[in-house]
């Protein structure tokens, strides 16, 4: 071998092992969410990578305050800082205020069946639980994502390879993305999202990675890549491109909504809850561990010899000491007082709840709160209702952008007629979506506002009716309207048994409980009850107890059969005569 081929051959070792070195610093990091994986070289522009490496290190400092894991050295004594982690605290407030009761999704009147559909679709992917994830990723990264797929097939864990279902197995799939796990790719204006790419981690385990990239078990890193854009979808295990991809998206969309938590009028990308809140979350926990050490020390003071030998003495309870006449003994005693270092405390806990919209009455009790009424309770508790109505346009938008793609999805491979169901299909995506308030009603003040509309004819019974949040209103007035019938009824059934006639029972089955299944058929036996005035209240009860009473079949011998055949011949002669 030349010198010359020596060299090149050390080159290509040299370029090869520190490539390698970095695409696994770069799968490291990926992996764990602090930085973006290129597929392959030239990717990614440099520019909208920096800027997400940038996000993603905002997102991995505000989960590790969430978590508490913002103190990570120990204090000189070899102790764990103390933390006071309000960052978490002041976040649940938020995310139970929003995500308590998930919101509801209605169409427009007449489009009922499209928002059952869409309803029906979220329920089968556990929609409490994807709402409180989606408002719990929001408020600490300042991101939320939720991708809405169409699943055809599914990999098959045996063998790595793709098994599509058949198309009555078909399912639509809703879930809430990791933020630190997307990467949207906007346009100038940021006004479009133009393609979109997710990374997360798999299992090297899985025979797809094995036969994609099998460095990649031995280097114990593997992350799956899904670009998708309007026309076409691919896919990566490490830099391997899975067989078969690209293909073409069917969908003709991305299916994945980006939800920012708090709007940013300069940017797509939204503002966490968490944010404005670190660094006094940090101050209090600082002051905090000052206190508990300088308690810790006067727990257990120094003691102070004057005159005397430490040797002399012994240290315990109960002990008499014989001191020379100069000697003294005193303990280190705390000159100063805590009251500025808990004054500073207690700032800093009022400056977090104005800086995160949180009222105090969220974070400590206050007496006499559960007499208070419904409009005191709004003026308590107004910063975190403008926070709700904040993050209401930007997580509403990104829930009707999702009944959107699931409408699409339902009708066009799902086949369900969807716009033959409803009397607008030009507006079978037109969604709007309602944030139920967690604070308590009054309704006893609200049905006497409403009472006092209806009586000056300010107010109709249907507006009363939506008004008071009432579902299904027609199939409510068809029951109010048999109430009605039944009391017009009833008090003319009684006019006439006043005047000794018999009443007709029948006039008690018209409300609206003889709307439910069976009793219709009760009424039609109570039909046979004969009434006249000879009848006993006894008589009565027996007649309606034979009736509820289910009838016995009886058998009979074979003797008694013969003797009944041999019997009908003799009754029809007699019948002739």
């Amino acid at each position: 071998m030349s010198v010359r081929s020596t060299v090149n051959s050390l080159v290509q070792n040299i370029r090869r092992s520190s490539f390698t070195g970095r695409t696994d610093a770069y799968l490291t990091s990926a992996i764990m969410g602090e930085a973006v994986f290129e597929p392959y070289d030239g990717f990614l522009e440099l520019d909208w990578r920096n800027a997400a490496i940038q996000r993603l290190f905002r997102y991995r400092e505000n989960w590790a305050f969430y978590r508490g894991d913002q103190f990570q050295q120990m204090t000189k004594d070899g102790k764990k800082k103390m933390v006071l982690n309000y960052c978490r605290t002041l976040v649940d407030k938020s995310v139970d205020w929003m995500a308590a009761t998930p919101p509801i999704i209605k169409a427009i009147p007449g489009n009922e069946y499209a928002a059952d559909v869409v309803n029906l679709v979220l329920d089968m992917n556990d929609y409490a639980r994807m709402v409180y994830d989606l408002f719990q990723v929001g408020s600490v990264s300042g991101d939320a994502y939720i991708q809405t797929t169409l699943v055809t097939g599914i990999l098959d864990p045996t063998t790595g390879q793709r098994r599509e279902l058949p198309k009555s197995e078909w399912f639509i799939s809703v879930r809430s993305l990791n933020s630190a796990y997307v990467y949207p790719v906007y346009n100038p204006d940021y006004t479009r999202m133009e393609a979109c790419l997710i990374q997360y981690p798999i299992s090297t385990a899985s025979p797809v990675v094995v036969a994609l990239d099998p460095d990649a078990v031995q280097r114990n890193k593997a992350l799956y890549s899904l670009y998708i854009t309007p026309t076409e979808i691919r896919e990566w295990v490490n830099r391997a491109e899975v067989p078969g991809s690209p293909y073409p998206n069917k969908l003709g969309e991305i299916g994945v909504a980006h939800i920012a938590n708090l709007p940013l009028a300069t940017s797509a990308f939204g503002f966490a809850d968490i944010d404005p809140i670190k660094e006094l979350n940090q101050d209090l926990n600082t002051a905090a561990t000052a206190v508990r050490e300088i308690m810790d020390y006067h727990a257990k003071p120094v003691t102070l010899i004057f005159g005397a030998r430490a040797s002399q003495l012994e240290k315990a309870a109960y002990r008499l000491w014989c001191l020379p006449a100069d000697a003294r003994v005193e303990n280190l005693q705390l000159q100063g007082e805590l009251t500025i270092a808990n004054q500073y405390m207690e700032m800093i806990k009022l400056s977090l709840g104005e800086f995160s919209n949180t009222p105090m009455a969220a974070l400590s009790e206050i007496p006499g709160l559960a007499n208070t009424s419904e409009a005191a309770l709004k003026t308590l508790f107004l910063p975190s209702i403008e926070k709700a109505k904040r993050k209401e346009l930007t997580y509403g938008a990104g829930l009707v952008e999702t009944a959107g793609t699931i409408i699409r999805i339902a009708e066009g491979f799902l086949d369900i007629p969807i716009t033959r169901n409803i009397e607008d299909p030009a507006k079978a995506t037109r969604f709007t979506v309602e944030f139920p308030s967690p604070l308590p009603t009054d309704q006893g003040e609200k049905l006497d506002i409403l009472q006092r509309l209806l009586d000056m004819g300010l107010e109709s019974k249907l507006g009363a009716l939506e008004k008071l949040g009432v579902e299904n209103i027609p199939q409510k007035a068809i029951e109010l309207l048999a109430d009605a019938r039944e009391l017009l009824l009833t008090d003319v059934e009684r006019a006439k048994a006043s005047a000794g006639a018999i009443p007709n029972l029948r006039a008690l089955s018209l409300g609206s409980l003889s709307l439910l299944t069976g009793l219709m058929e009760m009424w039609t036996d109570l039909d046979k009850i004969v009434l006249d005035s000879a009848d006993t209240v006894s008589q009565i009860e027996e007649q309606v107890a034979a009736i509820a009473e289910p009838e016995t079949e009886e058998t009979e011998t074979p003797q008694e059969e013969e003797a009944e055949e041999e019997a009908e011949p003799e009754e029809e002669e007699e019948q002739e005569a």
